[in-house]
């Protein structure tokens, strides 16, 4: 029996391979040919989306680790890194029990 949980969530996903698993899954299931959208475009987009800046003692500072608290985007990324993290764990022996709610996982291997 495992129990896993992700700390502090956001600030942990790290944002280029945040944005490296969505490019593959539009790899994967974006039909691109004869959309004037092309995948590279969503995926510049949503770098220009996930980027985040924040005034500290005057300064304006971009955020360079995870991806951002406030974004309306940021659930939906954090939850596509942790299914294909999830996708990548199980591999050829998946656990007999594997449950998420959100950041918090429960895993039993017998």
């Amino acid at each position: 029996m495992i129990s896993l949980d992700v700390i502090s969530l956001f600030t942990s996903v790290a944002l280029a391979l945040a944005i490296t698993i969505v490019d593959g899954l539009l790899k994967d299931k974006y039909e691109e040919i004869d959309k004037k959208l092309k995948r590279a475009h969503i995926t510049e987009l949503l770098e220009l989306c996930l980027k985040t800046y924040f005034t500290l003692n005057g300064q304006v500072k971009e955020q360079k680790e995870g991806i951002p608290v406030g974004s309306s985007l940021s659930g939906l990324i954090a939850e596509t890194v942790l299914l294909r993290l999830e996708h990548l764990f199980s591999g050829s022996d998946p656990p007999k029990f594997w449950a998420r709610y959100v950041e918090d996982t429960f895993i039993t291997r017998c």
